[in-house]
This record gives structure tokens, C-alpha cells and sequence, in this order.
């Protein structure tokens, strides 16, 4: 998966998916709701805000962290809303 590059520049940059899932309560099948890019590179983490509308990503391999918009509700993820390249390689984060 490929998606714009959070720099500015007309390029695309390589991007792991995020896939969201829903899940019979009965039988425990999953079915796959959304599949979208996560801003970058293994994405080794994930933390959601208070309300649930937003969701913060750690990048490992790209040294990012990235904000996409979400649906409380319905858990579909929406368009990136912040985004910030760190030093090192990012194995979690958390919303304060």
C-alpha cells in the first residue's frame, strides 16, 4: 500500500494497513470492516483518545507517530489529523 507523503511533496511513501474487523457475538467470525492505510511502516502501536475519536499510531520502522479521525459509533477510521516523524523507533504511545 502507497499513500501521499506527509511532507509535502507530490511522492507517495509506503504505508502497512490498519484493518478493522467486526465480530459475530455468537459465533466469533470476524469480518472486515475497513482496511486503510497507517501513515507509514509497522505500525507497532495504537492508543485511542477520551472519547474514542481519534487514534494515535506508532510507526516502528519509520520513526512516526500519526493521529487519524474516528468514528466513535462505528470504529471507521477517517483522514489523518496530525502527524509528527520522532527520533528512534516508536514502540508505543499513549494519549495523556
Amino acid at each position: 500500500v502507497t499513500q501521499p507523503s506527509f511532507h509535502g511533496t507530490n511522492g507517495t511513501i509506503p504505508s502497512d494497513a490498519l484493518i478493522s474487523f467486526s465480530i459475530d457475538a455468537a459465533t466469533g467470525a470476524l469480518e472486515t470492516l475497513q482496511e486503510v492505510p497507517a501513515g507509514g511502516l509497522f505500525p507497532r502501536h495504537f492508543s485511542y483518545n477520551d472519547d474514542a475519536s481519534l487514534v494515535a499510531v506508532g510507526l516502528q520502522s519509520d520513526g512516526r507517530v500519526v493521529v487519524i479521525a474516528r468514528d466513535a459509533a462505528t470504529g471507521e477510521l477517517g483522514d489523518f489529523v496530525a502527524w509528527a516523524d520522532v527520533e528512534g523507533e516508536v514502540s508505543n504511545v499513549i494519549f495523556a
